[in-house]
């Protein structure tokens, strides 16, 4: 009499509903995986299981294990020496290349240990002095606090010429910026060491200081320049032991 007047018990309904549900769950276990879902993203193919709930029925999933991203080293392209920018460019011992990147691992540390070291000479240069305070302050008769100033400017001063060679960095580039700098840090350490007063001392420790503070200033921006900024981390750990062993001279 239901069916005929075309109405379903709500028993029947119920009936239904539970096995349109159990078949759609079988049809998500037998259905095959596709390509894409089939390929594993690690070498050695092994990969982690995880299971979902699907209308409480446990369904397994097979999730690809993640792998450490190398670098991909294409042909160098170098850049012809009269084309290359800089300073004495042309005589440079590793050539211009048009991509940084793809310069050989060994290229990149040596690069990243030149530019570390080089980081090291200001802060080396800060500390180097203390020991000789007294004495320096004996021989051109300043009082320590006076005496003391050659210390203070010099720090002062390589808080303050980064925002100068950074900027003219990007004028003229890093190698520039770093050639003249270490010209000026040398020039002005030989002449802080020949001071016949405690003026000539305090001027020239302050331009020593603010030359060799030119590797803070564009030191990260050469290791970003050759190393991918997935394999970085490592470089700049290294470039920045510079700065931090800087000071093995204390005054005891």
């Amino acid at each position: 009499m239901a069916e005929r007047s075309g109405q379903i018990e709500p028993s029947t309904l119920d009936t239904v509903i539970e096995n349109e549900k159990h078949t759609a769950v079988q049809g998500i276990r037998e259905e095959p995986l596709n390509k894409e879902e089939q390929r594993s993203l690690s070498h050695d193919g092994a990969q982690t299981e995880t299971s979902t709930r699907v209308d409480g029925e446990s369904v397994q999933q097979e999730r690809p294990n993640l792998e450490r991203l190398e670098s991909v080293k294409l042909p160098l392209v170098k850049v012809p020496r009269s084309e290359r920018r800089g300073l004495f460019a042309r005589f440079a011992a590793i050539p211009e290349v048009t991509e940084p990147h793809h310069y050989p691992n060994t290229t990149k540390w040596l690069i990243t240990f030149i530019v570390a070291i080089s980081a090291a000479a200001a802060p080396m240069g800060s500390a180097i002095i203390l020991p000789a305070l007294d004495q320096v302050g004996d021989e051109l008769h300043a009082s320590p606090a006076v005496t003391n100033l050659s210390v203070a400017t010099y720090m002062i001063s390589m808080a303050v010429w980064p925002l100068w060679w950074s900027n003219f960095s990007e004028m003229f580039g890093r190698r520039t910026i770093y050639l003249s700098s270490f010209a000026m840090f040398i020039v002005f350490g030989v002449l802080s060491a020949v001071s016949k007063n405690i003026a000539m001392l305090i001027v020239m420790r302050m331009f020593n200081g603010g030359a060799a503070a030119s590797v803070q200033a564009v030191g990260a921006g050469t290791i970003a320049d050759v190393w991918e900024s997935f394999e970085r981390g490592k470089a700049m750990g290294y470039f920045y032991l510079g700065p931090l062993l800087g000071n093995p001279y204390r005054k005891c």
